[in-house]
């Protein structure tokens, strides 16, 4: 709770969302989401923090509102092998008000993924994602629209050690980050270790 001016039930940052999922067998699986956002000035993270920063604040640090759509498969092609991805579009609106501008901006992004279960051992997991984080397509003052596109590149695995503990390293790569080629590509490495209670 914080009594603050600005921060209240129907003035304070806040979502709204809507899932449907259809699955018409035991190996494919379908995904639709529409999501309703709002955030206070100063509090603005239009896309999580996983996009590019333009993506995340396409009008500054000024009230925004969202209109989210995601759409999302998963296919079980065969045990030992799966198909999937998303698609995700955001419309957003600046709300500041500031200087009378109505500015909108539209954000995609999308993905890839190939899961392997079981590859080397019951329980264990391969997986290989390709896709694009959070990029402004489109935008009222045309020269904030992001003209290169950064592509993230991902591969994991998760060593199953028993029912509880699992070891996952994994490896990814973003090429021209920020999506301009001025960025350097980026390599990181990671190393987890997830706990199941």
């Amino acid at each position: 709770p914080n009594p603050e001016e600005g921060r209240g039930l129907f003035n304070g940052s806040h979502s709204a969302s809507l899932q449907l999922l259809y699955e018409p067998s035991d190996a494919l699986a379908f995904s639709l989401e529409y999501n309703r956002r709002y955030f206070r000035e100063d509090d603005v993270s239009v896309s999580g923090g996983t996009g590019s920063f333009l993506a995340n604040r396409p009008f500054g640090d000024t009230a925004t509102t969202t209109d989210n759509l995601g759409v999302q498969v998963n296919w079980r092609v065969a045990p030992i092998f799966e198909v999937g991805g998303w698609f995700g579009a955001t419309w957003a609106d600046d709300k500041g008000g500031g200087g009378g501008d109505d500015l909108d901006a539209t954000i995609i992004n999308f993905a890839v993924t190939l899961a392997f279960p079981d590859l080397l051992k019951e329980g264990d997991l391969g997986g290989i994602i390709v896709g694009m984080q959070p990029k402004v397509v489109y935008h009222t003052l045309e020269r904030l629209e992001e003209e290169k596109t950064g592509i993230h590149i991902e591969a994991l695995y998760r060593f199953q050690l028993s029912e509880y503990i699992a070891l996952i390293p994994s490896v990814f790569i973003v090429t021209d980050p920020e999506h301009t080629d001025e960025n350097d590509t980026v390599v990181v490495t990671t190393f987890r270790t997830q706990f199941r209670f």
